[in-house]
């Protein structure tokens, strides 16, 4: 019987200890099923954010790529924008030399022009007296000089030998009103030791001849390829109104021989007949030059005029591009700073997904 009670004792306590046993056992299970659920939450969090991060790192890396391809594309235009640019700063360079080089010619030519370097002495000193900053003593009133010859006549460039071979020093002659101040201009210069000069009185020109006819008809003027100074048409049709142009010195002879009335007959080259049937002609290098010169002199104003135009807009386009490539250079240090910005973003996003992944193991 004692035997029986130990033994029902330690089955009773077995019992007691399995019963409380079992009741931690339930404890425990029922706190393990609390932290599976939490631990399952937390689990599903962390692939949200590892997938959240991964989207992340492929939308930075897209926008890397998106910034790469921008810059390349600016890059390429920034080159091809130096080039053109650098092309305009030689072309600007190269106008602007020829330009100076074209003012220099001018330059020179003016000054000649101005100060009658072109002409005799007895001319070019009566010119200077009669210049609007001279004060020296006019022997006669200003108004009675109208200028020379070589001012009024612009004769097409490929007519200008021709115009000088007919005109001679008349070229150089200088327009008066009247005789008596041709007089008095010569009596001026004998008294000053000044030189010679030719004068022509306007009023006292011969009448115009109107038309030039030979057996075989109307003929070409050397006048009718001449611009005239308006209100001097007279003076050049008394000057130049019987010249008749042929266009080689043979074609000049042979015209020469079939007029019925005897005219001067000249060539582009300037080989001449007089009316009086005397041939002059020969090195066109001998010829004055005057008015070879003032066309040039006309051109090259004009020139120069049309360069300095060309010129400021080469310049205008020149400050337009450089300003367009300040610009695009700007655009590129912004977008390389952009894609600093998001490299550092790729890394930071890289660290942490690796945190994620880190964290969601354990």
């Amino acid at each position: 019987l004692m035997d029986l009670m130990s033994r029902e004792g330690r089955f009773r306590n077995v019992f007691e200890t399995s019963s409380a046993n079992k009741e931690n056992l339930k404890r425990r299970l029922a706190r393990m099923d609390s932290e599976k659920g939490s631990i399952e939450k937390k689990v599903s969090e962390l692939q949200k954010k590892e997938s959240d991060a991964r989207e992340r790192i492929a939308s930075i890396l897209a926008e890397i790529e998106v910034k790469k391809n921008e810059i390349e594309t600016i890059q390429k235009t920034l080159a091809k924008q130096k080039e053109v640019l650098s092309a305009r700063i030689k072309a600007c360079q190269t106008l602007e030399s020829k330009r100076n080089e074209i003012k220099t010619r001018f330059g020179t030519l003016k000054r000649m022009n101005d100060n009658y370097e072109w002409y005799k002495e007895g001319v070019r000193n009566i010119m200077k007296v009669f210049d609007p900053a001279s004060r020296e003593n006019r022997p006669i009133p200003p108004e009675a000089v109208f200028g020379l010859v070589a001012d009024i006549l612009e004769p097409k460039p490929e007519y200008g030998n021709a115009v000088e071979a007919a005109l001679g020093e008349s070229l150089q002659h200088i327009l008066v009103k009247d005789q008596e101040s041709g007089r008095r201009l010569l009596e001026y210069l004998r008294e000053k030791e000044a030189g010679r000069g030719g004068f022509i009185p306007v009023d006292s020109l011969p009448a115009p001849e109107l038309q030039i006819e030979s057996e075989s008809g109307p003929m070409e003027r050397l006048l009718d390829q001449i611009e005239v100074k308006d209100g001097f048409h007279e003076v050049a049709q008394a000057l130049l109104g019987d010249v008749i142009l042929a266009e080689t010195l043979q074609d000049a002879v042979t015209l020469y021989n079939r007029l019925t009335i005897k005219r001067t007959v000249v060539t582009r080259e300037g080989d001449l007949i007089s009316s009086r049937g005397i041939i002059n002609g020969g090195s066109t290098e001998k010829l004055s030059g005057i008015l070879s010169k003032k066309i040039e002199l006309k051109n090259l104003g004009s020139r120069m005029t049309d360069l300095e135009k060309q010129l400021s807009e080469f310049r205008d386009e020149q400050k337009k591009m450089e300003s367009e490539l300040r610009d695009l250079e700007i655009r590129l240090q912004q977008h390389f700073e952009k894609r600093n910005i998001l490299s550092r973003n790729h890394s930071e996003a890289e660290k942490n997904l690796y945190i994620l992944s880190e964290d969601l193991k354990h």
